[in-house]
């Protein structure tokens, strides 16, 4: 039962208090793009601490993630133009 109340109370509660806290700190849109990093973490945690062995199709979503996240992080076209007006 503590195991229980720990992973409430300290874990989750913890997790999201910190991530409501992160959103005060920088945009959403950041905020968000990086909660899709939580799986690619799991991952490489497993790997890293607990030995598990990772195929390549796992490599590959890892792979396809951080460029998912690379392409969102981009500056969209619209912003370029606006950007390059106000300059000229």
């Amino acid at each position: 039962m503590a195991v229980i109340v720990f992973l409430g109370a300290f874990v989750t509660l913890g997790a999201y208090l910190l991530y409501n806290w992160s959103v005060t700190q920088v945009k959403v849109t950041l905020a968000a793009a990086y909660v899709n990093l939580i799986p690619v973490f799991t991952l490489l945690l497993a790997y890293l601490l607990l030995g598990e062995t990772l195929n390549s199709l796992q490599w590959l979503a890892c792979a396809a993630v951080l460029a998912g996240i690379g392409v969102g992080q981009l500056p969209t076209r619209r912003r370029r133009e606006r950007a390059a007006a106000t300059e000229s």
